[in-house]
């Protein structure tokens, strides 16, 4: 995937956090479980961000020293 395919999923994953943490919010009997979501989802966004910045790398990189030492 590329880096802008990355970014794409990190930015999906924040709205979703966001949204979540706004449930929790809204519904505090249920606030929890949102919480919970909302973490798991911001956790995703820091994964996808962390991809993009790899894609970014092997993209400047090509056949480099970095990309011989990822594999």
């Amino acid at each position: 995937m590329s880096e802008a395919e990355w970014i794409g999923l990190a930015r999906d994953a924040r709205e979703r956090a966001i949204e979540w943490t706004r449930r929790a919010r809204a519904y505090p009997q249920d606030a929890e479980r949102y919480g919970e979501w909302a973490h798991h989802s911001f956790a995703d966004a820091r994964f996808y961000l962390s991809r993009a910045r790899l894609a970014r790398s092997h993209s400047t990189n090509q056949g480099g020293t970095y990309e011989r030492a990822a594999l």
